[in-house]
């Protein structure tokens, strides 16, 4: 059974139990909390539902599975006593969205309360659909089959320069496993190296792989999901976990959005997004490219924000979402008389609510605008209709406006 310490503490130890998730894990060791951590008055323990624990790093040394893991910031979520004539015992449960694990080495322990790193490597097996490397070429002939591995790991590199980010890399590496003579394993795997201007705590680095993810979903949408990511500390590489943003990978075949290499469309992004720094305008880009499960409804006020937060910040106010239609929605539309319904759909929504009484959304005009009011029959169909008005206006503003690409192939959708 797997051994556990307390922030750093080596001269106790526990018998634990682990489970790791996607993004998370669970520690469960045999260690009654009640007794350890709260303190008697007048004899007794005062527990209730809202007792507090405090957060915790927990090593735990797996000698049979030859993993270690250091969980950071690990949290209370429960404990259990068991009574029985063989004795009783407790076990507390802890959990963390943030760890740290090696295979082979035994160095975990040394690392400070506040791991800083200068590189990060994000891998993914979504990197081979975009990188031109070759890792083995093979020639047959009538008495042989030869396969030919470069040894050399094939690297590219680009200059950023900006918002702490030094370079980005991609490279390749490739492991052989001869298990006998019967069995021999080729794996290749694929990486992206973030080299930082400076130090930055391990809390942080969540951000800098949730801005690639962004950038990557622009690029190559619903099919980047990651494998594993490391960070350099004291000259280890330590994989780390912890809670990124999520994709739904989709099937098919899924074209670049442009036709410019990986990454030259990341000093691209890097350049003019600089997702982590920017405001409201920028950040709210997020919410139009990952589409999580919600309401249509929903979907509808996060592209309208982000069309309305960066035109208006360009300096377009009450004529923001005409000046969009006409700019950017490359399909014919009186683009006057949408704008008004979707502005008057979305007014609807931020002062009354989803719920619209009989499908019919009345639009009214001001006896300045001179014009007669008239009622629409806003069912499904039609709210979808004016969602995907948004959503391709907001795309095009992504990609025409903010990364200057006039041409592109976006096949993301909600």
């Amino acid at each position: 059974m797997p051994i556990c310490y307390f922030n750093n503490d080596y001269t106790k130890q526990y018998q634990c139990t682990y489970s790791e998730f996607k993004d998370s894990i669970e520690v469960n060791i045999e260690y009654d909390i009640e007794e350890n951590e709260i303190e008697e008055i007048d004899g007794a323990r005062i527990i209730s539902a809202t007792t507090e624990y405090a957060n915790r790093d927990i090593l735990i040394l797996d000698n049979i599975n030859k993993i270690n893991i250091l969980v950071k910031n690990a949290f209370h979520t429960g404990h259990s006593n068991n009574y029985s004539i063989y004795g009783n015992s407790s076990i507390t449960k802890f959990t963390s969205f943030t760890y740290f694990k090696e295979n082979t080495q035994q160095t975990l322990h040394t690392l400070q309360s506040d791991p800083k790193t200068k590189l990060i490597r994000i891998y993914s097996s979504s990197f081979s659909d975009l990188l031109p490397f070759i890792n083995y070429t093979k020639q047959e002939n009538n008495e042989t089959i030869t396969y030919t591995i470069q040894k050399q790991r094939n690297i590219q590199t680009i200059s950023i320069g900006k918002d702490y980010i030094d370079s980005i890399s991609i490279s390749n590496n490739w492991k052989i496993n001869e298990k006998s003579q019967k069995i021999v394993n080729m794996k290749f795997s694929y990486f992206l190296e973030i080299k930082l201007s400076k130090k930055h705590s391990f809390i942080t680095i969540r951000d800098f792989v949730n801005e690639l993810i962004i950038y990557m979903q622009l690029y190559y949408p619903d099919k980047f999901i990651i494998d594993e990511v490391k960070i350099y500390i004291n000259d280890n590489f330590y994989t780390y976990v912890t809670n990124f943003l999520s994709l739904k990978s989709k099937n098919g075949y899924v074209h670049k959005s442009v036709q410019v290499d990986l990454l030259t469309f990341l000093a691209n992004c890097y350049t003019n997004i600089s997702y982590r720094s920017a405001k409201s305008e920028i950040r709210n880009l997020k919410d139009v490219i990952i589409t999580k499960s919600r309401h249509l409804e929903d979907l509808f006020g996060s592209y309208y924000r982000f069309i309305e937060c960066y035109l208006k910040k360009k300096g377009y106010k009450n004529d923001f979402m005409i000046y969009a239609l006409e700019h950017y929605y490359n399909q014919s539309l009186d683009c006057e008389k949408t704008a008004k319904e979707i502005i008057t759909l979305r007014n609807h929504y931020i002062h009354s609510g989803y719920y619209i009484k009989n499908d019919c959304l009345k639009i009214r005009f001001t006896p300045k605008e001179n014009k007669q009011n008239y009622s629409v029959d806003a069912n499904i169909k039609w709210i979808y209709n004016q969602t995907l008005i948004l959503y391709k206006t907001a795309i095009d503003i992504i990609f025409k406006e903010i990364l200057n690409y006039p041409e592109y192939k976006y096949k993301q959708s909600f």
